[in-house]
């Protein structure tokens, strides 16, 4: 009666703080949903454990004596056993939550990176002049330019930065675009359309065809919104807009940027013309690997220390199981006698509490991977789009799964047999059944 009501209340505050969460994008209100999720894990574990014990002890063939006492002597020491195990299945639901929120969020940001930076050189222009040089020098090469022009309006009154862009078959092939109408590229193309951030959308709760006015320069644009693309790392509204759109309210604006593409061997002839024939800082021309490179290198840095914690945490967790099955193994020193006595050998006592502690390391291991993946789609869902803006498409990753698996294994067999040498778990040296 006492679990069931416990049960209740947590599943009650998951739900209450998932409302909030969803519906007033609360970040206290996150970190509580998130945190009574691993909270009723915790509580569930034990039951569960105690649950898959007793249902082997009532269906076990008595002719397996040593086996259902093992069972039984388990049950009894339970609530001091599982205390080591819920630290150990904390740990392993963290490890594979986060792991699997930072590698499909890196998997999905190399996976946009390659398409949102398209172009072969991304120049910063200061002056219509230099605009106009950098133009002569791309169609003597027969390239492409992509403009990039940017300023501000509002929505709701609220900021909001607003791109002008010219709309091809080269943005429609890599464009990231997570929801579109669909003639989308086509509307675009005519202005009849914007695209939004995810982030806007997010923010504001703003669906696919719905129509938004914005202020523009003190004038009025209401406006359908067909399109929503990704926009990872980046803090702020943002909405695209056609050029020709673009210039009603900024027509003297020139662009901040050009996006220029060439066939293969014309980019390095452009690259030597334009830095021996046009007044321009080598810093203003931007190459794409080396932003690829930079911002690969900032993603890694940022995430490492997870990866660190991840690895401590479960080293904790291990000397908690450790120091656990030691007071058990103390505790049940006096419970061991008779086993000797009724003639079991000391081998077949410890064979059988190490099989016992590798039957429940899987049992936790298993339910500890399918709370790391709520707790991945938690983070991704809730937390992320209420602190950054953004959803991740969460991936599985059994390569991983299994990995952690070996290493659970690993320490709680290691732990099992440090703690049976440690609490000596065998019978008194002048011990002799002869003489009983």
């Amino acid at each position: 009666r006492r679990s069931m009501t416990i049960s209740s209340l947590l599943l009650f505050l998951i739900g209450v703080s998932y409302y909030f969460s969803i519906s007033s994008n609360n970040k206290i209100a996150s970190f509580l949903f998130l945190g009574a999720i691993i909270v009723v894990g915790c509580f569930i574990l034990p039951f569960l454990i105690r649950h898959f014990l007793s249902l082997i002890s009532k269906n076990l063939p008595r002719k397996y004596t040593l086996s259902f006492w093992l069972l039984r002597d388990t049950q009894r020491f339970g609530t001091l056993l599982l205390a080591g195990y819920i630290a150990f299945f904390l740990a392993l639901s963290i490890n594979v939550g986060v792991h699997g929120m930072v590698t499909s969020f890196k998997s999905t940001f190399v996976e946009w990176l390659e398409n949102r930076i398209f172009a072969d050189y991304y120049i910063n222009i200061s002056n219509e002049m230099t605009l106009n040089k950098v133009e002569a020098i791309v169609k003597k090469y027969d390239g492409e330019i992509y403009p990039i022009i940017k300023n501000e309006g509002r929505y709701m009154n609220k900021p909001v930065e607003i791109y002008g862009f010219k709309p091809s078959i080269i943005y429609e092939a890599n464009w990231p675009l997570l929801e579109h109408t669909d003639d989308a590229w086509k509307e675009i193309r005519n202005g009849n359309i914007i695209f939004i951030s995810e982030q806007l959308s997010i923010r504001e709760d703003i669906k696919l065809s719905d129509v938004l006015e914005i202020e523009i320069n003190d004038k009025k644009l209401d406006i359908k919104v067909g399109g929503i693309y990704a926009d990872y790392g980046n803090s702020r509204n943002q909405l695209m807009m056609q050029l020709t759109l673009y210039k009603e309210f900024f027509s003297s604006q020139i662009p901040n940027t050009i996006a220029v593409k060439f066939d293969p061997g014309n980019r390095m002839n452009f690259f030597n013309d334009l830095t021996n024939n046009v007044e321009i800082v080598s810093e203003t021309i931007i190459n794409p690997q080396e932003v690829r490179q930079i911002s690969l290198e900032i993603f890694d840095n940022t995430f490492r220390i997870s990866f660190q914690l991840a690895l401590i945490t479960l080293f904790v967790a291990s000397f908690t199981l450790y120091t656990n099955l030691i007071s058990v193994n103390r505790l049940r020193k006096k419970d061991l006698i008779p086993i000797y006595l009724i003639g079991f050998s000391t081998n077949q006592v410890l064979r059988l509490e190490i099989f016992k502690i590798f039957i429940l390391t899987n049992v936790v291991s298993f339910l500890s991977i399918g709370m790391g993946t709520i707790i991945a789609l938690t983070l991704s869902e809730v937390i992320n789009p209420n602190f950054f803006g953004w959803r991740i498409p969460i991936q599985v990753f059994p390569d991983y799964w299994l990995q952690i698996w070996i290493i659970a294994l690993t320490a709680s067999l290691f732990s099992t047999i440090l703690s049976l040498r440690s609490s000596n778990v065998k019978p008194p040296s002048n011990f002799d059944i002869r003489n009983v």
